[in-house]
């Protein structure tokens, strides 16, 4: 992981959804880890494209029953598909309600 916050090649919005995603899926909360994802995402928000932002949402909301929430990111990932929201097609939208 340390590689990844590393790598300015890996700070894309694809590698930060994925890796939420990769975490939910695992059905871990593994926290400093996640932190950790959640700055870069924060860091790196003005890059976070529709599908991006879309799977991230969905990622976040399925590790909510892990205990995992991070409000700052929540608010960023809302603010930022407010900005994008005529660029969303119909399985962004639905993966973010």
């Amino acid at each position: 992981m340390r590689v990844f916050l590393a790598d300015t090649g890996l700070k894309r919005p694809r590698h930060i959804a994925n890796s939420l995603w990769c975490f939910s899926q695992l059905q871990r909360s593994e926290q400093p880890l996640l932190e950790l994802v959640a700055a870069v995402a924060l860091e790196t928000m003005d890059s976070f494209e529709p599908q991006s932002l879309a799977s991230s949402m969905w990622a976040m909301a399925a590790m909510a029953k892990l205990s995992f929430s991070d409000p700052k990111l929540w608010s960023a990932l809302s603010e930022r598909s407010v900005e994008l929201i005529l660029e969303f097609d119909a399985r962004g939208l639905s993966n973010s309600v």
